[in-house]
C-alpha cells in the first residue's frame, strides 16, 4: 500500500483517503452548524460522524476540568486513523467537512492544517460577527445546559482563571470574540484558500450557498435549509429548570411519554433565547468598551466583513 509519509504527533501515518477538506474553523455562535449541515446534504460533501473532532488542534493533551469536562475530552479525535475513519463512506471526488468553532482560535491548528495540506486539497472557511451579541449568545449557551452560575460580567471575570483551569472554550466569551488577528492568520496561511462570510448572510442561506460552491469550485445545488440548527432556546423560569433536572421525572418520562409528548413538554419547559434577557444593556456596554479595540480593529481590516456591525460599536 502506499504511504503519503506524513505523520501525527504519536507516529500514525496518514492514508492519504481525504483529498478534499473544507474547514469550517467558526467562529462560535455564527451558524456554523447550520453551514455544515446545509453542505452535508449535497452527494460531494461528506460530513464527518463525530460532529466536532477537534483533530487539528492541541486539546488531545490538554487537562479539561469544569462543567461538561468530561462529555467534551470524550468528542476530541486523537489520531490519524481514527480521523479517516470519521468519514467512512469519503470518495476521492467528494469535500470532507471539518467544522469545530475552535479552529479560528486555538494555538497549533493553522499549522497543523498546513501540514495536512501537504497531501490533500485544504479550504478554509471563516464566519464573523461581532463580538457582543456574539458573546451573549455563547453565555446563553451555558445557561441552557445548566453550566453556569454567573451573570455575564461575572464569568468575564473569571475567563482568564477559567481558562487557565482547563474549563471548556465555551467559557472563553472574550478571547473567542476576538476574530481580526485570527482571520488575518489563515489568511497570511491559506490565501485565496480563504472565505470569510458575514454572520448576516447566515440568514439568507441561498447566499451563503452560492458563495460557498464558487469558493469551492462546484456547481450550486439546492437543499433543505428550511431547519434551524443549534437554535438558542433557555428554560423559561425557575420551576422549568428544577422540572427538567429532576432524575425522577426524566426517567419517568422515558418510560411513559410517547416522543411527541415529550417534544411537546421540551417546548413549554423553553422558550428562544431571544425573547429572554439574561445581559442587561449595562452589561453589554460595559462589554462592548472592553472589547472597543477589537471592534475597531475589525472594522478598519478588509479581511473582515463588518459593514453591518452596530454602527455605535
Amino acid at each position: 500500500m502506499l504511504y503519503t509519509g506524513l505523520q501525527d504527533l504519536k507516529g500514525n501515518i496518514f492514508m492519504g483517503k481525504i483529498k478534499k477538506l473544507l474547514v469550517i474553523a467558526g467562529s462560535a455562535k455564527t451558524g456554523s452548524t447550520s453551514l455544515a449541515k446545509w453542505l452535508g446534504q449535497r452527494d460531494d460533501m461528506v460530513l464527518g460522524t463525530e460532529k466536532e473532532g477537534r483533530y487539528f488542534t492541541n486539546f488531545q493533551s490538554d487537562s479539561w476540568t469544569g462543567p461538561a469536562s468530561d462529555g467534551f475530552r470524550d468528542t476530541l479525535i486523537t489520531d490519524a486513523a481514527s480521523y479517516e475513519m470519521n468519514f467512512p463512506d469519503l470518495t476521492d471526488d467528494q469535500w470532507a467537512i471539518d467544522g469545530s468553532t475552535d479552529y479560528i482560535w486555538a494555538d497549533g491548528t493553522i499549522g497543523k492544517l498546513m501540514e495536512f495540506a501537504q497531501t490533500c486539497e485544504v479550504k478554509i472557511i471563516c464566519i464573523a460577527r461581532e463580538p457582543v451579541s456574539r458573546a451573549v449568545s455563547e453565555y446563553n449557551h451555558t445557561l441552557r445546559h445548566g453550566w453556569e452560575d454567573m451573570s455575564f460580567s461575572h464569568s468575564l471575570h473569571a475567563e482568564q482563571d477559567r481558562r487557565s483551569a482547563g474549563w471548556h472554550p465555551l467559557f472563553y466569551h472574550k478571547r473567542r470574540s476576538e476574530i481580526r488577528d485570527d482571520i488575518h492568520r489563515y489568511h497570511d496561511a491559506f490565501g485565496e484558500n480563504l472565505l470569510v462570510l458575514d454572520y448576516q448572510d447566515m440568514k439568507t442561506a441561498d447566499v451563503v450557498l452560492e458563495k460557498v460552491a464558487k469558493f469551492l469550485g462546484v456547481p450550486d445545488k439546492p437543499v433543505d435549509s428550511s431547519q434551524a440548527h443549534n437554535v438558542s432556546l433557555l428554560e423559561k423560569n425557575k420551576l422549568s429548570g428544577r422540572l427538567k433536572r429532576s432524575k425522577f421525572l426524566l426517567s419517568l418520562g422515558r418510560i411513559l411519554l410517547p416522543g411527541v409528548i415529550k417534544r411537546w413538554l421540551w417546548n413549554a419547559l423553553h422558550v428562544e433565547a431571544k425573547h429572554k434577557t439574561t445581559v442587561s444593556e449595562k452589561e453589554k456596554q460595559a462589554y462592548s468598551a472592553l472589547m472597543a479595540e477589537e471592534i475597531a480593529a475589525c472594522k478598519s481590516s478588509p479581511l473582515v466583513p463588518t459593514d453591518r456591525w452596530p454602527s455605535s460599536e
